[in-house]
């Protein structure tokens, strides 16, 4: 394991991820996993170690985050109820999501969040939740305070083999239209896949690629996303589960996302919010970024809002 884990530090990964750490009861294993990633420095930036846990308590994932385990994230299943398939109940995925998020911050403390989903056991989320679904968690991740985790492929769409579990089969990442979907160079042919790719999505205003790219990008500028307070926002409609991210006298954002495949109309209540926001960026691509009216606030059917409005001073 050790040879394992210089080999990839050595070729230039970011950090090391590894699972069932609950399993794990060897804390001078994990102290050399630990002093191997800090010690292969990239670019002056040590490497980072990741585990991952099968514990969905809020509770019991972060005791797992502590000086004996020595891990810098963990990531979980935790927010797997929210991945809800087609045809089932959506009109209380709103409150479910503010609890499970509010008591997952809660629990955290002074100690630092990651948000995930997918796999090992879980599969790509397109194709358990479709993409206009998959395009609202991506909303929600990376504008939750701590580190969004995105298993590759997530950010096109990427769904698994059809009619193979998602624990017994690894879809390669598909980068183009090739034979090996420019996945290697080598001569093996992977067997028939989606027709998503990341060449055909590149540039395309409106695919999954472009909106997770300029949601990225608003990630890493912002600095309400990065480092800002979280709040919540009252609604009126148990489909619909509502925050504040406000730093400072940064610009601040609003995030409105409707779990249910049907339009929604809500009133949104908090003192720090204006009567106008504008629109930053919305799953569906036909919304124009424009300035909406609060309280009362029209979501289309599972549509996520980024909203933004400037500090005032009071």
């Amino acid at each position: 394991m050790k040879e394992a884990i210089q080999f990839w530090l050595r070729k230039g990964v970011s950090g090391i991820q590894f699972g069932s750490i609950e399993h794990l009861n060897d804390p001078q294993l994990l102290s050399e996993w630990k002093n191997i990633t800090e010690q292969e420095a990239v670019d002056d930036q040590r490497g980072v170690l990741i585990a991952m846990t099968s514990r969905k308590d809020a509770r019991g994932i972060f005791s797992l985050l502590n000086e004996t385990t020595g891990v810098d994230m963990l990531t979980s299943q935790y927010l797997q109820e929210l991945a809800k398939p087609e045809g089932k109940d959506t009109t209380m995925l709103g409150d479910t999501a503010k609890t499970l998020i509010n008591n997952y911050i809660k629990e955290a403390g002074n100690r630092w969040p990651s948000w995930s989903m997918g796999r090992p056991d879980f599969g790509h989320l397109a194709q358990s939740m479709g993409e206009q679904l998959l395009r609202l968690h991506h909303l929600l991740f990376y504008t939750l305070p701590g580190t969004p985790f995105t298993d590759y492929g997530d950010e096109i769409g990427l769904r698994d083999m059809p009619g193979q579990p998602a624990t017994s089969n690894i879809t390669r990442m598909q980068w183009d239209n090739s034979a090996d979907y420019g996945f290697s160079r080598g001569g093996q042919q992977l067997d028939e896949g989606s027709n998503v790719t990341v060449q055909a999505q590149q540039g395309h205003k409106g695919s999954v690629l472009s909106f997770f790219q300029e949601l990225s990008e608003l990630r890493t500028k912002e600095r309400s996303l990065l480092h800002g307070e979280f709040h919540l926002v009252e609604g009126s409609n148990t489909s619909v589960f509502s925050y504040l991210r406000v730093w400072d006298q940064n610009k601040r954002f609003l995030v409105a996302l409707n779990f249910a495949p049907q339009e929604r109309t809500v009133s949104l209540l908090h003192s720090h919010l204006p009567a106008q926001v504008e629109v930053e960026l919305s799953t569906h691509p036909s919304r124009e970024k424009t300035t909406l009216d609060l309280p009362n606030l029209k979501l289309l059917p599972s549509e996520g809002l980024l909203l933004s409005f400037p500090y005032v001073a009071p």
